[in-house]
């Protein structure tokens, strides 16, 4: 286990948080939960949520780090490398609900498993993580992990894709036969085209 004693990691607990993830930050140290920096409640939106822990980071702490991470991540062996490296902004590939990538794409990461350096956080104009909404303002254009990417780009950081990090996501246990069976997602049966990135996930 890498010691990362200078990152500040703060997990993301507004649904109940995963035990392999708290004992992976337990032996990294240096944790806190976000509900304990800032509380979150309907209608807050996540942005504003993590705005509020980067201002929180960079007044009340003296790390050169912060790791944001959502209570659904599972750390992997892998999920080390994200401590190690030197990046200002690196984020972990992870799985998104159905079945892709999160966020693929050159410059683009997504925020469940997400590293920022303090000097990014101080270079990058405010606010870091926003939700953009289409003209008509009745749909959603981008998520505030987009949002983020583009302003650190903006600014002169270059996103990085380090390490791997599991998802916890809902899934359907279908029956093959009465010896076996396979998981897909629960996204599988909801009618809608996949996008072209995902595959449908058979394990």
């Amino acid at each position: 286990m890498i010691m990362a004693k200078k990152i500040q990691i703060v997990i993301m607990d507004g649904a109940p948080v995963n035990g392999v993830l708290r004992g992976w930050a337990e032996k990294v140290g240096g944790f806190a939960y976000a509900t304990h920096i800032s509380a979150k409640t309907y209608p807050d939106l996540v942005a504003m949520w993590r705005n509020r822990i980067c201002d929180w980071f960079l007044a009340m702490t003296d790390c050169s780090h912060l790791l944001l991470i959502d209570a659904d991540m599972v750390p992997l062996p892998e999920s080390d490398d994200l401590l190690a490296t030197d990046a200002d902004v690196a984020g972990a590939m992870y799985i998104d609900p159905n079945g892709g990538i999160a966020h693929e794409g050159e410059g683009n990461l997504g925020c469940g498993a997400l590293r920022i350096s303090r000097h990014a956080l101080e270079t990058i104009p405010r606010p870091w993580f926003h939700f953009e909404l289409t003209d008509n303002g009745t749909a959603q254009a981008a998520c505030e992990c987009l949002w983020f990417c583009r302003r650190a780009q903006a600014a002169g950081f270059r996103p990085i894709r380090v390490g791997r990090f599991g998802h916890i996501v809902d899934t359907v246990v279908v029956p093959i036969n009465q010896d076996s069976f396979k998981f897909k997602l629960l996204s599988d049966f909801s009618g809608l085209p996949r996008p072209d990135k995902s595959s449908p996930l058979d394990i």
